[in-house]
């Protein structure tokens, strides 16, 4: 992977363990089908707290909010407006506003990567269960 200019660093590389379920191709397992489908419906429903709106009065630097996508975009889009325009100040401010610009555009990448994968999870599922029914399984 290579740096992502917009938003930083990659994440880094993950390994699976060699004694990762799954991967023992004479291993036998089971995979509750209705299980997923509620685990990837209750990851969206949870999804819509964290998209939410901010509240009507909206917030201010010194609220915590709730956390979600437009509570960052409020609360920690902080520059040189908020910081003042000495240079010390200045600098500081420019710091932190392209900290927010990251911060921000992770969240927000982080939110519609879930909500692709329950929405994926779902399909695999449906896929799965076609197929099952077509094979006579």
């Amino acid at each position: 992977m290579s740096r992502n200019d917009d938003f930083g660093s990659p994440p880094p590389e993950l390994k699976l363990t060699e004694d990762w379920p799954g991967l023992n191709p004479e291993a036998q397992f089971y995979v509750d089908h209705n299980a997923v489908r509620t685990a990837a419906r209750d990851l969206r429903k949870e999804l819509t707290f964290l998209k939410g709106d901010t509240p009507s009065g909206g917030v201010s630097a010194a609220q915590t909010g709730t956390g979600t996508a437009n509570d960052v975009q409020v609360v920690a889009n902080v520059g040189g407006a908020q910081t003042g325009t000495w240079e010390t100040a200045d600098y500081f401010g420019r710091n932190v506003a392209k900290g927010y610009e990251v911060l921000y555009g992770r969240y927000t990448q982080l939110i519609d990567r879930i909500e692709k994968m329950s929405t994926a999870l779902e399909k695999v599922v449906g896929n799965t269960d076609k197929g099952e029914t077509a094979s006579g399984a």
